[in-house]
């Protein structure tokens, strides 16, 4: 039986589009060597308003 271990976490990047952070996640050092991957989504504002 094989065992994987995963390191989980997460970062926020501030950007002006969510283009621009795949751009950024598809250039992260992990995805890159095809050793990890990120998941790009949006955030909420203070007011619950979608950035």
């Amino acid at each position: 039986m094989e065992r994987r271990q995963q390191f989980v976490g997460y970062l926020t990047v501030d950007c002006e589009s969510i283009e621009r952070a795949v751009e950024i996640a598809a250039g992260w050092p992990d995805v890159v060597r095809g050793s990890g991957v990120l998941e790009v989504r949006p955030t909420m504002d203070e007011a619950g308003a979608k950035m």
